[in-house]
């Protein structure tokens, strides 16, 4: 049986192919999309602020145009945390936010959503809490109680006990996370390490 010889022209890579697999690695890569999305939105926006003083729909374009990037930059701003409820709170959010962050040290996407989280359940926590100890309590000190005041009151212990335990968990998460890693050299012929313990077994010691 002779042997097909397979001239190098033949062995090209299919252009339809080719393309193809460019299409797919620009819609599965995620920060293909990101990149030229930054800066059209970074150009827009500064191409509205260069041409403000000439056109009557400024204001407009500008609020649009700064909405989106602050949305494009929610996780490194915490605009989702600082809009958790009425516009009111605003400012109170952020300063919160902002000392998670700063004393946690957060910087990569993953603790910054973890600052958001422990904001948003300290939120609910405090919020429900607060509204649960007046459905207990009247102002003059008196209690009533009928069947839909009891159920909202454990409506409310219920969303209370989930967020604390959200929250703890988070905090306990950010707190691992920002541990330095633990480093551990081990100089024996068998050693097995479990969590809080350590059993060597050397086989050059002889039992008595």
């Amino acid at each position: 049986m002779t042997k097909k010889i397979i001239k190098k022209e033949d062995t090209k890579p299919d252009p339809v192919e080719q393309e193809l697999q460019k299409i797919k690695k620009y819609y599965s890569d995620s920060f293909a999309s990101t990149n030229w999305m930054e800066k059209d939105m970074l150009a827009d926006h500064n191409r509205i602020l260069k041409d403000g003083d000439r056109k009557k729909e400024f204001k407009e374009k500008f609020d649009d145009s700064a909405m989106n990037l602050s949305m494009f930059y929610a996780i490194e701003n915490g605009v989702w945390v600082s809009n958790l409820s009425y516009g009111k709170y605003q400012p109170m959010f952020s300063k919160m936010r902002k000392q998670i962050v700063e004393e946690y040290g957060c910087k990569s996407p993953s603790e910054l959503m973890l600052a958001d989280s422990i904001v948003a359940n300290y939120w609910l926590i405090m919020r429900n809490q607060m509204n649960l100890a007046r459905m207990v309590e009247n102002e003059d000190g008196g209690y009533t109680f009928n069947q839909s005041k009891i159920n909202i009151i454990n409506i409310l212990n219920k969303v209370v006990d989930s967020s604390s335990r959200r929250l703890y968990s988070t905090i306990s998460l950010l707190k691992e996370l920002k541990q330095p890693s633990l480093k551990v050299n081990v100089k024996t012929n068998n050693a097995f390490i479990g969590h809080n313990q350590q059993f060597n077994d050397n086989k050059n010691n002889d039992s008595k």
